[in-house]
């Protein structure tokens, strides 16, 4: 908690004016969350968060479905091709009606509905390109068994 604590301690507009804005704090297995009421910097614990996954990508849709809870949209940043996929497969579990991906690579920034995507593939491609990814050596490899990684997908 000691980390958190500082959170208390700093000027309320660093985390903004607005009640609407939460910042969630991650470490260990606790997670806690801090925002500004009456001017003053407040955390809570958030227990549903609190979780022993040591891989980010895992842990980022922890958070998601949490924030789905009371956010309509929810906007995932990442320029990592896992934490795409990962979204993509869970995008039915999450209830985010408009769940987004965010992602730039020096001057490029794309935002990919998640969401739009998940309707349109179906639940059952959409968790089978999880482990399609894990096949074609996530993305790193750009063939699969000497074909490239589209040609496999096609005929599924």
């Amino acid at each position: 908690m000691n980390f958190c604590m500082s959170w208390v301690k700093c000027e309320p507009q660093v985390l903004g004016q607005s009640a609407l804005i939460a910042l969630v704090l991650s470490h260990k297995v606790q997670c806690h969350s801090a925002f500004v009421e009456d001017a003053k910097v407040v955390v809570n614990e958030l227990p549903d968060l609190f979780s022993d996954l040591e891989q980010a990508d895992t842990r980022l849709l922890l958070h998601t479905s949490h924030a789905a809870r009371v956010c309509t949209t929810v906007v995932i940043k990442s320029p990592n091709t896992d934490v795409f996929v990962l979204s993509l497969a869970v995008a039915h579990e999450i209830q985010a009606s408009d769940l987004l991906f965010l992602t730039d690579s020096g001057d490029n920034r794309r935002i990919i509905g998640i969401s739009k995507l998940a309707k349109t593939f179906g639940k059952e491609k959409c968790t089978a390109l999880l482990g399609f990814h894990t096949f074609t050596r996530c993305d790193s490899v750009s063939v699969f068994e000497g074909n490239g990684k589209v040609k496999p997908l096609t005929c599924y």
